[in-house]
């Protein structure tokens, strides 16, 4: 078994990966509920008219979750103590010039 991880922030967490949306217009709406309470939060989360605001709000709901099931915590007591989006790597295009055969030129015919 592995020791700690010494580089986590303690507490429970729900991670959001691999959803197409820019980190700056998760960013806007995380801003807003940082530090609150969870009713709070999804209060905020339920009057922000972004596309950010309803999968936040999953994920919020994914944390309380966690917390409350395998943490045995008060969902009444929670708050956003840490929220924050990265940009994700880019992912590796094929490049469609390479699939399938080589188009065959046209080869002149030898005459005789």
């Amino acid at each position: 078994m592995t020791g700690p991880k010494l580089n986590e922030r303690p507490g429970t967490r729900a991670t959001l990966r691999g959803y197409h949306m820019s980190a700056s217009k998760a960013r806007v709406v995380l801003n807003l509920i940082r530090g609150e309470d969870i009713t709070t939060a999804r209060e905020i989360l339920a009057g922000t008219n972004r596309e950010a605001a309803d999968v936040i709000g999953k994920v919020l709901a994914s944390a309380v979750a966690n917390a409350v099931t395998n943490d045995a915590m008060q969902a009444d007591e929670l708050f956003v103590s840490a929220a924050y989006a990265d940009e994700e790597d880019d992912a590796p295009r094929p490049n469609p010039a390479l699939q399938g055969d080589p188009v065959e030129g046209h080869v002149a015919e030898g005459e005789g």
